[in-house]
């Protein structure tokens, strides 16, 4: 009996968006930038600079390394390539906060705000620019009156950047994947890569089609131009073999579909992955409006505003914030 044969597609559509700037982690100390600061900062608090030692830290400071790992959640932002800050400011009052975002803003400096360290995912203390951190661990006091209280910031309780083509393809794909043949499964998956000690995103696209190469190729020119699709992206698999490569087995036509039945304990890697649904298509502009709307739902409109009334120019920012309303900042 002939073996019926299925089509596997496998297509890898990578683009890459390059920042100019190097890795924070890999640059050297900057004194001219590290005095300019703690000069500033010294005359915003009104305190000579040999009493801020312990506050203004530079990464030669002895205590740099361990003010700025004391509230790393997640080991995978606390290795030796993971960006540091060209300082961190200890601060220990509310002076040293308005003075810190004062100082810095002069400075055309990115500035990240770490509070009790609830942030795994490192965006209070890593970047992909130049950038100091405002560690304010230190201001945990709580005060009651009343029926009210004031919890200190750091009281508590126990990372796209895509070039353009690369984004018109994610766009478009949300648009297709769902409603294309039956036949044509899509995978869209988005990973943080480093080139050139530049971090950027790569977008790929795997998927699987059960008929022949040429029509897949046919159905995706008409479809899905943005992808590019090409005839060698196409390998033409046997059902089991496709199991196999799913399984990250990719030499499919050497290995026995027995390995299949294989239960190493220690074979999982280290890393990181999470799989996302949404009812409706993101719009290109929309990722931010979406997050801050799952997070602050109603009151997200509201804070846009302020938002924009009281930083315009978006300086307090990193991956998660609330936007400013477009054209603002």
């Amino acid at each position: 009996m002939k073996e019926e044969k299925e089509m596997k597609l496998v297509c890898l559509i990578s683009f890459f968006f390059f920042i100019s700037t190097s890795l924070a982690a890999v640059s050297p100390p900057n004194p001219t930038l590290y005095q300019n600061f703690l000069q500033c900062f010294s005359n915003q608090t009104q305190s000579p600079p040999n009493s801020l030692s312990d506050v203004v830290l530079p990464q030669t400071a002895p205590a740099f390394t361990p003010t700025l790992r004391a509230y790393i959640r997640n080991a995978r932002f606390n290795t030796s390539t993971t960006s540091k800050p060209a300082i961190v400011i200890a601060a220990r009052s509310e002076p040293h906060v308005q003075a810190a975002v004062l100082c810095t803003k002069s400075l055309n400096i990115q500035l990240k705000t770490r509070s009790g360290g609830h942030d795994y995912e490192g965006v209070s203390y890593t970047s992909n620019v130049p950038f100091f951190v405002l560690d304010m661990s230190n201001l945990r006091n709580i005060t009651v009156v009343g029926e009210s209280a004031w919890v200190g910031a750091g009281a508590t309780l126990g990372e796209k950047n895509l070039d353009e083509n690369a984004v018109d393809m994610v766009h478009k794909w949300q648009f297709v994947a769902p409603k294309t043949d039956p036949s044509l499964f899509m995978r869209l998956l988005l990973q943080p890569v480093t080139r050139n000690k530049a971090q950027t995103v790569r977008a790929s696209v795997v998927a699987l089609f059960l008929g022949k190469s040429s029509d897949v190729l046919s159905l995706l020119t008409r479809d899905f131009p943005e992808l590019g699709l090409k005839q060698e992206n196409c390998t033409e698999l046997t059902w089991i073999q496709s199991v196999l490569w799913w399984a990250n087995n990719d030499n499919t036509t050497q290995v026995k579909p027995e390995i299949l039945l294989d239960r190493n304990p220690d074979s999982a890697s280290y890393g990181k992955r999470k799989s996302d649904y949404v009812e409706k298509e993101i719009t290109k502009e929309g990722e931010a409006e979406v997050y801050g709307r799952k997070y602050f739902g109603e009151n997200f409109d509201r804070l846009v505003k302020v938002k924009t009334a009281v930083d315009p120019q978006n300086f307090f920012r990193d991956e998660q914030s609330v936007p400013t309303l477009p054209g603002k900042a």
